[in-house]
């Protein structure tokens, strides 16, 4: 865990320091120390470190101009402080916790086990958020839909229900889940690009498949699709398309 020690007595420094050497638990890397406020704010914005020590009354000023500073604070905050236990009160809102001077080896461990329940506790709530974007993109992919021209005119097709497309001189033919077939005055190219994000693959010059639509692999470098298809898979294209199910 990174920290910045800020605290503008030297002697306090070596205590904290002390006890970090001490504590084994954990390895907590202090990676500058500051006395002024000024150097504190450069440091951590420097840094941005996951937590830090911070005296209440510095040289230049007070700790809390520190944290005025910063429009949001990303970092947890332990007080250090020479205050009595009304001052304390004050400022336990803005904090994770407060160490008293002197300060003592058992007060600084409390501190630091809060500390890793809430990084912990921070990390978990970064991967739901993670896993629930995640989750938003795939269910944007499943509702997305492709605008096709034919002859017969405007189709919305959701991409989710196409099984491949297949060139035929400057034609595509778009093939489907239930079967049917929508012929569209545009080369396979044209679609190529639009529909990777979808997980589409090129596996021939004259094929491009749905990954999700794969029913199995046929012998040969063919690709059974769920419609009943079975596409060849060029000689080419066969790693590529072997790491992408891999991926998948």
């Amino acid at each position: 865990m990174n920290c910045v020690l800020i605290e503008d007595d030297l002697l306090f420094q070596q205590v904290i320091e002390r006890h970090i050497q001490q504590y084994k638990a954990y390895s907590i890397n202090v990676i500058e120390k500051c006395q002024t406020v000024q150097t504190a704010i450069t440091a951590i914005k420097n840094h941005q470190p996951q937590f830090i020590f911070l005296d209440v009354e510095l040289l230049d000023g007070r700790g809390m101009d520190i944290l005025d500073a910063f429009e949001k604070i990303e970092f947890e905050v332990i007080f250090t402080t020479s205050h009595d236990k009304y001052a304390i009160n004050a400022i336990k809102n803005n904090c994770l916790d407060y160490l008293l001077k002197p300060i003592q080896y058992k007060d600084f461990c409390s501190a630091i086990e809060k500390l890793v329940l809430k990084l912990e506790a921070k990390e978990r709530l970064t991967k739901i958020r993670e896993i629930e974007a995640k989750a938003q993109q795939i269910q944007e992919k499943e509702s997305a839909k492709l605008m096709l021209q034919s002859k017969d005119g405007i189709q919305f097709v959701p991409i989710k229900d196409i099984v491949a497309l297949s060139s035929e001189s400057n034609y595509t033919i778009f093939y489907m889940l239930d079967n049917s077939k929508i012929i569209i005055a545009k080369t396979l190219k044209e679609y190529e690009s639009k529909l990777i994000e979808f997980h589409f693959f090129r596996c021939h010059k004259s094929h491009i498949i749905n990954i999700n639509s794969i029913k199995e692999l046929g012998t040969y470098n063919t690709a059974i699709m769920k419609n009943g298809m079975e596409i060849e898979i060029s000689k080419r294209k066969k790693k590529e398309f072997l790491e992408l199910l891999n991926q998948s």
